[in-house]
C-alpha cells in the first residue's frame, strides 16, 4: 500500500470529525474543548529483513504502538514481499490492521489447472478462481484471519467500486486486461471477554492476458485481494 495511502486511512480513521459552527450546541462546543488535542507522531519502518531500508513512514498517534512489518515470500516472484502491521491504542481497545496482500492465479488452460489444481501453488500464487471483493472478504480474508474468533457473524456488506479508483487500482497495461473492484464488511464478534466490531476494507484486483498453447488462444489471470485493513474497537 502507498505510504500516503496508509497516513492517509491512519488520519482519517483517528481523527474527530469536524462540523459546522453554526450546527454545534453549546454543550457540544464545550465539551470538545476541554477535550485533548490529539497529537501524532512520524513512525518510520525500517526493513531489515530484506533490503536494509526505509519501507514506509506514516503518521500515527503519539500513544499508539506498531507491531508487524515486512515479510518476504521468495517463491513468488510476482510478489516477493507483503506489509502486514497493527497500529494499536494505549488502552488495547482501538485498532487499525493492514493484511497482507492475498495472491492468486487463474487459467482457462485446463492442461494447467491439471497439473496445478485448485489449492496448489503457480508460481507462488493460490490457483483459485477470481470472486467478487464481497465474497473475497467472507471467504478468504474473513477465514483465514478471523478464524479463531467466538460468535463472529456479518453486520453489514457494501460494495465500494470508488475505493478501487481513490487507491489508483486496476490500471490498464497495453496486451492486458484490468479490472479492480472494492468493498467493505462490518463483522462482530468475541475475543477474551470483550465485544469487538470491526470494518474491513478490501480490493479485488485482476490482470488477464491471453497465452497460445496447443489446444489455441487460452487466458491467464493474475489476480489479488489486496489493499485489506480493517478498524476495530470495542462494540459501540
Amino acid at each position: 500500500m502507498p505510504l500516503f495511502m496508509v497516513a492517509g486511512i491512519i488520519a482519517v480513521g483517528t481523527m474527530p470529525a469536524s462540523c459546522d459552527k453554526s450546527g454545534q450546541s453549546s454543550s457540544k462546543a464545550a465539551t470538545q474543548a476541554t477535550q485533548p488535542a490529539l497529537k501524532f507522531k512520524t513512525f518510520s519502518y525500517v526493513d531489515k529483513q530484506g533490503t536494509g531500508t526505509e519501507a514506509f513512514t506514516m503518521l500515527m498517534p503519539s500513544d499508539w504502538s506498531f507491531e508487524g512489518g515486512i515479510r518476504w515470500i521468495l517463491d513468488n516472484p510476482g510478489m516477493p514481499a507483503v506489509a502486514s502491521f497493527r497500529l494499536r491504542s494505549n488502552t488495547g481497545r482501538d485498532e487499525l490492521e493492514v493484511f497482507p496482500n492475498q495472491s492468486f492465479f487463474w487459467t482457462t488452460n485446463q492442461m494447467t489447472l491439471q497439473l496445478c489444481p485448485v489449492g496448489t501453488k503457480y508460481f507462488g500464487a493460490e490457483v483459485r478462481q477470481p470472486v467478487d471483493p464481497i465474497t473475497a472478504l467472507k471467504s478468504i480474508v474473513i477465514k483465514r484471519f478471523r478464524k479463531g474468533c467466538r460468535n463472529l457473524h456479518i453486520v453489514n456488506e457494501k460494495h465500494l467500486p470508488e475505493l478501487a479508483g481513490s487507491l489508483g487500482a486496476g490500471r490498464g497495461q497495453s496486451g492486458v486486461s484490468a479490472n479492480a473492484d472494492g468493498a467493505s464488511i462490518r463483522i462482530e464478534y468475541t475475543t477474551g471477554n470483550a465485544m469487538k466490531e470491526e470494518e474491513i476494507f478490501a480490493v479485488v484486483e485482476s490482470f488477464s492476458f491471453p497465452i497460445q498453447s496447443m489446444f489455441g488462444t487460452q487466458t491467464n489471470t493474475m489476480w489479488t485481494v489486496g489493499y485489506i485493513f480493517s478498524f476495530k474497537s470495542d462494540k459501540g
